[in-house]
């Protein structure tokens, strides 16, 4: 009865967390309001292009593996792939602000943004979109749920606050909406890696071919 009670209790939990995160993810919205169209329909823009790469498998990979790593004793392997994933990540990363760099002027006239700002924003934005399912499956295969849940709850609540700050207080428009999703992705990563910063510590190994 104890396993199955601590079931439900941690899917109640990741369940409720998920409703709340979406919820204040979806409040965000409400800002149009706020800004003209052709600044609503830039962050729609940004917010599909950002989000086109689909991450849910490395997550469920990384929660495999930390799950796996930590019955079998697995510890340094695990650190190794992490290390070597967030290296790839960040190369990609970088490749992507080096066409921003060089191609921002065309980006920004074909995707009818307000300003390059809001680019620069997204480009950033995507490094942590690209590194939150690294760590978060790390929580994940830890069981480390009651964080895992407010990973999901902080990265909304962050994304509506500064992006309410940005575009009502400053009138950042598109630029400030992508602001807030930037500051929920950093909430987030934040969290998942302070969660598992003992893993990353380990010194890292090979895995057995």
């Amino acid at each position: 009865k104890k396993p199955r009670a601590a079931f439900f209790q941690q899917s109640g939990w990741l369940m409720i967390a998920a409703i709340g995160g979406g919820i204040f993810s979806y409040l965000v919205h409400f800002l149009n309001k706020a800004i003209t169209p052709e600044e609503y329909t830039a962050f729609g823009v940004l917010l599909s292009a950002m989000s086109c790469l689909p991450m849910m498998p490395v997550q469920m990979m990384f929660a495999q593996q930390t799950a796996l790593s930590l019955t079998s004793g697995g510890e340094r392997q695990l650190s190794n792939l992490i290390r070597l994933t967030w290296i790839l990540a960040t190369v990609v990363a970088g490749a992507v602000l080096v066409a921003v760099y060089f191609f921002q002027g065309r980006i920004v006239e074909g995707w009818h943004l307000p300003d390059a700002t809001c680019l620069w924003i997204t480009a950033v934005t995507m490094y942590l979109y690209l590194l939150l399912p690294i760590f978060s499956g790390v929580l994940q295969g830890r069981q480390d749920f009651f964080w895992l849940g407010w990973v999901t709850i902080l990265g909304g609540i962050g994304r509506l606050v500064l992006a309410a700050v940005l575009v009502l207080a400053l009138k950042w428009g598109a630029k400030g909406m992508m602001g807030g999703v930037l500051c929920g992705y950093v909430l987030g990563v934040a969290v998942c890696f302070w969660r598992s910063r003992d893993i990353l510590a380990i010194p890292t190994a090979t895995f057995d071919g």
